[in-house]
């Protein structure tokens, strides 16, 4: 059964679902893939920084990936 609802989205979504013949197919196919998702981790999610310094705060980081550490918090201060 379908239910009609109002939700209220950003101008970027608005933008997709213009070039979307059926949008309401399209809504509901990616509301349940990021339902059946929700738990999983997904490492292109983590930011950058934060994956660099978990990676240097372990310790025994080999020296090759340390001085790429550095290197991309020189350039990120």
């Amino acid at each position: 059964m379908k239910i009609t609802r109002a939700y209220t989205v950003d101008r970027e979504t608005i933008e997709i679902l213009k070039k979307k013949s059926n949008k309401s197919q399209y809504v509901c196919r990616a509301v349940k893939r990021l339902h059946v998702n929700e738990g999983e981790l997904r490492l292109y999610e983590i930011p950058v920084g934060e994956l660099l310094q978990h990676c240097a705060g372990r310790g025994g980081c080999p020296q090759h990936i340390e001085s790429v550490i550095r290197e991309y918090y020189q350039i990120h201060k």
